[in-house]
């Protein structure tokens, strides 16, 4: 049985998807990519985080697997503690 394309688990010896982890940038059972403005560091089905945990205004193409792949949005900037403030009008 195969497991998931989002696994790095190649399924043998995998009798359901309860025996496939997910690779990181992807979670939950069937190992779907994690979504804009979510991550996911580690191997394993846990859920994605979100790019808000890290700082607010803030968002990730869909697969992140790190923190810093959260950049601030359009009209923020990252400021030196790492926060994104918005930017001066």
């Amino acid at each position: 049985r195969a497991c998931p394309a989002g696994s790095p688990t190649d399924g043998a010896g995998a009798s359901s998807e309860l025996d496939c982890v997910c690779k990181p940038g992807f979670s939950g059972m069937s190992c779907p990519a994690c979504p804009a403005g979510t991550f996911k560091e580690d191997l394993g089905n846990a859920e994605c985080r979100t790019c808000d945990e890290v700082t607010s205004f803030s968002t990730s193409p869909a697969g992140s697997t790190r923190p810093e792949d959260c950049v601030c949005t359009e009209g923020f900037y990252r400021s030196a503690t790492g926060k994104c403030l918005a930017c001066p009008s």
